[in-house]
Formats: C-alpha cells, structure tokens, sequence
C-alpha cells in the first residue's frame, strides 16, 4: 500500500479513532523498530476499525489482533470472546 493511500484510509477514520491509531503506531515504533508484521494485515485492521469501532467499539489493539490472525489463516484463541465475537471472518476459539 503505498503512503497517499495510507493517509487517505487514516484521514477517513472518526477523529477518536485517529488519535488511537497515532498513538499506537507511535508505541508500536518505539517498542518494535525493525520488526513487520505480515503483508495485508494493516489493510485487513484498517477495514475491521472502519467496520467495527462505532458499532462495537473495537479497539485498535484488537483489529491488529484479529486482522494477523484472518492473514495467517489461524485460529484466534482469548479469554477476551466478547472483543472478538463479532467479527465473521475471524475462527474465534474460546480460552481452555
């Protein structure tokens, strides 16, 4: 994805929103400089915040979450169903 595109998606998020992600791109940066997270996976977060935020409050943490788990094709396992639930293409397991 190239940046304009980037900006574009950011700038149409809820300006709360907006500012989750600032914020937690901006730790994201100082805790993991160098690492990548796997290809599509911003896009896919991007789309469940843009679907899910206002209408079930997901949290940016947790698209990211959801969104690596949808692109690696795994099944998600939390104690935290009810963050997660809501979202179709994710196989949410339940906590043993």
């Amino acid at each position: 994805m190239d940046q304009d595109t980037l900006w574009k998606q950011f700038m149409s998020l809820p300006r709360e929103a907006r500012h989750e992600v600032a914020d937690f791109i901006a730790f994201l940066q100082s805790k993991y400089r160098g690492s990548t997270a796997p290809e599509g996976v911003s896009d896919i977060a991007t789309n469940l915040i843009r679907q899910y935020r206002l209408s079930h409050g997901l949290l940016i943490a947790d698209a990211f979450i959801a969104a690596t788990a949808i692109t690696l094709g795994v099944p998600l396992v939390s104690k935290n169903q009810r963050d997660f639930r809501f979202i179709s293409q994710l196989t949410l397991l339940p906590y043993p």
